[in-house]
């Protein structure tokens, strides 16, 4: 399955301002952030992209793969926490949502916290964390079938 069949049935990503059509389908991309992310190529890194050198001098070493857009004919990268993938066409960040669907998580399911932060306690963690942080549905559904296949329950 590729990002593009996951997320091609999404509705326009919500404004912070308004309720989502989609639970946690909402867009929180500052300005700025939209600007650097306009010049990553589908698939591409920022680190490798044509952004003028202001932007790609400030990335450092460890943020060579951090900042990367999807590409829509491909699966996903591992959603891991600290880093930022960006939608395949659309200039901004993943939603929560765009990033639950690609865990394999049902739009029924509902994230609850902040969006996005940058630290936090566990309470508070942020919605992009919890998905980054969680074991894909399909995979724990995988696991719990064959240990009861091999536990003969």
């Amino acid at each position: 399955m590729t990002v593009g069949d996951v997320l091609e049935d999404l509705p326009p990503a919500a404004s912070p301002l308004d309720t989502p059509a989609v639970a946690n389908h909402v867009d929180i991309t500052p300005p700025r952030d939209r600007e650097r992310i306009s010049y990553v190529l589908e698939g591409e890194w920022l680190s490798k992209s044509k952004a003028p050198p202001e932007i790609v001098q400030r990335l450092t070493p460890k943020d060579s793969t951090k900042f990367r857009r999807l590409d829509r004919g491909k699966p996903s990268l591992t959603l891991r926490c600290g880093e930022t993938l960006y939608h395949p066409v659309e200039n901004r960040y993943l939603t929560p949502r765009e990033a639950a669907r690609i865990q394999g998580f049902p739009d029924s399911y509902v994230f609850t916290g902040p969006i996005r932060r940058r630290t936090g306690v566990v309470p508070n963690l942020d919605q992009h964390r919890q998905v980054a942080n969680a074991v894909p549905p399909p995979l724990a559904r995988a696991v719990a079938q064959s240990l009861r296949t091999s536990l003969c329950l």
